[in-house]
């Protein structure tokens, strides 16, 4: 856990390819396989595991983006009244 974490703060990339790359001294299992079958919850805890993880859940999705959510927001909050602001145009007025 130490040495893949160690790889993750240094670069990022790094570590995700060693998650990526089958273990030839495990008859190519991939260590998340590895990890996941003698329950190695330390290693499946570490962040680079659990950041791996998350991009491969959500894939280019940035969940975290406070921007998304503030949007998410003001679309729930003015799309309902949208028609409500219809009736003030002054071109609907005139049919």
């Amino acid at each position: 856990m130490s040495i893949i974490d160690q790889c993750f703060d240094n670069n990022e990339n790094f570590a995700f390819d060693l998650l990526k790359q089958p273990a030839v001294a495990f008859n190519d299992i991939y260590p998340l396989q590895l990890a996941r079958k003698i329950n190695c919850k330390s290693f499946l805890a570490s962040k680079c595991v659990q950041k791996y993880l998350d991009h491969q859940w959500f894939g280019c999705i940035n969940y975290k983006r406070t921007a998304i959510n503030f949007r998410v927001f003001l679309c729930s909050l003015f799309f309902p009244l949208f028609p409500i602001f219809c009736i003030f145009l002054p071109y609907t007025q005139k049919l």
